[in-house]
């Protein structure tokens, strides 16, 4: 199946699911017109129209597999037999591997439906910063551990309230190799942004090599002194069969993925944030980790943005201010973020050209610029254009009423889209709990 394919189908369904809701024009179908509406934050939601918006945003948009430079979206069959392939070949892991890692790679207990619903399981929620241990890569910027803990202490409180779950922050220098937090919030500088792209990474997902990275041969027995050193661990990240990631379609929303085991509950969440960003914006994208890795994977269609700070939905693309310059293959076509590959290339021959007594072919700015994305320099990034009176600072009543609605008793991890819509829209035990429960 092609990855236009894939869209079509999502589309598709929508299409066939508002059709079936009654949903058309702003108009609610007759058996639910009479019911009353959910108010959130100030605007009022028709059973039809929450649910539509909730199925938009519980659901995974695309495969992890999916190539989006050839548009090729690897069937399950495919997947299947390149776990295979992966045990085949490398039947051990080398000294130092995440031992963690090693079962959604191998898949040796069965494998989730990344197309299916996916929630934590009854023993909760975990958060904290920087990878688990062994690693000792919990924090690259200083500074970084404590910014992104603060913010994530600010909603445990409404996170739980909303999932009916516990949930709680793990101190690093509590945690050992067997018990750590499965809720990452991970320091990324320019080995993992490009330099016009501070929020996404581009080529996530569609590297299938078999054989985790490790030293070469010829130099010794493959050990790994640490699996996030060096970009390894976006290279093992890369193997991953059936991960989900966050809005793999947008430009600047938080960059993340979860993982499920075989029943598809969550089991492993992470999310790359840039720490030079300025507190407002830095915040917003703990903020939206959180809420996505609750569950909520993917951009919600158009919820209200209501006029007051702090107002400003995490599930919407709410960071649109930064668009304009935020590149991505994805979106822009190949080559979009080549400039500073081809600026290095041109600085080398720079340099040879100087050294025979010949004019230098870079300019000043151009060689301010590749230093610049060496440094990983934040004055480079147009933090002015950050709307502050717009991003999340804290869950809007629609991001704990999705959350709620995704958590329902009435719903069943690892159901399909159909399974869901069908309980959600023949059975209104799920939407009645959550316009009680924000009945005001």
């Amino acid at each position: 199946m092609t990855f236009k394919k894939y869209t079509f189908l999502g589309a598709s369904f929508f299409l066939v699911m508002s059709i079936l809701a009654g949903f058309s024009g702003g108009r609610v179908h007759a058996d639910t017109a009479s019911a009353p509406p959910l108010v959130l934050d100030g605007v009022a939601y028709s059973k039809s129209t929450f649910i539509l918006d909730f199925m938009r945003i519980a659901f995974a948009e695309a495969s992890w597999s999916a190539d989006p430079l050839n548009s090729v979206l690897q069937g399950r069959n495919e997947l299947i037999g390149g776990a295979v392939v992966r045990k085949k070949f490398f039947p051990s892991f080398p000294n130092g591997f995440p031992v963690w890692l090693r079962e959604y790679i191998w898949r040796e207990q069965g494998e989730p439906d990344y197309a299916a619903l996916s929630r934590w399981p009854q023993s909760g929620v975990t958060i904290s910063t920087g990878w688990p241990p062994p690693s000792k890569q919990r924090e690259r910027f200083k500074g970084f551990s404590q910014r992104a803990e603060q913010q994530a202490l600010r909603h445990i409180n409404d996170l739980q309230a909303a999932i009916g779950l516990p949930v709680r922050f793990m101190n690093p220098a509590d945690e050992t190799t067997t018990d750590f937090a499965r809720i990452r919030i991970v320091d990324a500088l320019s080995l993992n942004f490009f330099f016009d792209n501070k929020f996404k990474i581009n080529g996530r997902g569609y590297n299938v090599v078999p054989i985790p990275i490790t030293q070469p041969d010829f130099m010794g027995p493959p050990v790994l002194s640490d699996y996030a050193e060096h970009g390894i661990m976006l290279a093992y990240e890369g193997k991953l069969l059936d991960a989900v990631r966050f809005t793999p379609f947008a430009r600047v929303l938080v960059e993340g993925y979860y993982v499920m085991d075989e029943d598809n509950n969550i089991d492993f969440a992470a999310c790359y944030i840039w720490p030079h960003h300025q507190d407002a914006l830095f915040n917003a994208l703990v903020t939206e980790c959180l809420v996505r890795a609750a569950g909520l994977p993917s951009v919600a269609a158009a919820p209200p943005e209501i006029p007051v700070l702090g107002k400003y939905s995490a599930l919407e693309n709410w960071n649109k201010a930064h668009d304009s310059h935020s590149k991505r293959h994805v979106l822009d076509g190949e080559g979009v973020n080549d400039d500073f590959y081809s600026l290095t290339m041109r600085q080398t021959e720079s340099r040879v050209s100087e050294g025979y007594g010949e004019p230098a072919l870079l300019s000043v700015e151009e060689n301010a610029k590749i230093q610049a994305y060496i440094e990983d320099d934040p004055s480079y990034f147009p933090h002015r254009r950050t709307e502050t009176e717009k991003v999340p600072q804290a869950l809007t009543d629609y991001d704990k009423a999705m959350l709620n609605m995704l958590y329902c008793t009435r719903l069943k991890t690892g159901a399909s889209r159909f399974q869901v819509f069908s309980v959600l829209f023949n059975d209104s035990y799920c939407f009645d709990q959550v316009r009680k429960k924000f009945a005001h």
